[in-house]
């Protein structure tokens, strides 16, 4: 069975294929959150804010994603590409400005990059409920562990992938 979609005329035999492979890349980005421990201590050191402050915003951090109701709520009212947007919106505010911050292109005290870091905590909560919730329904029962196994993967193993991207290329 084939659908037109803007032109495009796809069989839907590949629908769970294409949801899984974007899964795969959106988990990766939005588990860029776990990359905290790489970006702290040049971030702390160019404030020169204290271990306790950095703590906090890595506590905000980490809150945001706890709370991720918001995002759960949000989901079930308007689907999956409002809050898709919604999500990438928020990771970008939240990495645009910590990285304004760490250039030192805005002074700001530590309590505002918590909420920055919220932000970011928010957006990957987002994503993940983006990211996993069509793939388990595109695929059969006996398929979904693998499917929610290699996604949480992406989502976990993302962060080793950037710091290491980080401390060789872009250590600033």
């Amino acid at each position: 069975m084939k659908e037109k979609l803007r032109g495009l005329t796809l069989n839907k035999k590949y629908y769970p294929w294409i949801t899984l492979v974007l899964g795969i890349y959106v988990m990766t980005t939005s588990g860029s959150l776990y990359f905290f421990g790489a970006w702290s201590e040049p971030l702390r050191r160019t404030e020169g804010w204290s271990v306790e402050n950095i703590g906090n915003i890595g506590t905000m951090l980490h809150f945001g994603v706890w709370a991720s109701f918001v995002g759960g709520l949000l989901y079930d009212k308007f689907g999956h590409r409002p809050v898709a947007i919604g999500g990438s919106l928020l990771i970008f505010v939240g990495y645009f400005f910590l990285y304004l911050i760490k250039a030192q292109i805005i002074n700001v005290p530590y309590w505002l990059a918590g909420i920055f870091a919220f932000s970011l905590g928010q957006g990957s909560s987002m994503c993940y409920f983006v990211a996993l919730n069509p793939s388990i329904k595109n695929f059969k029962s006996e398929h979904r562990g693998k499917v929610v196994g290699v996604l949480v993967c992406c989502f976990a193993l993302c962060s080793g992938i950037y710091t290491q991207f980080y401390l060789s290329l872009i250590h600033i």
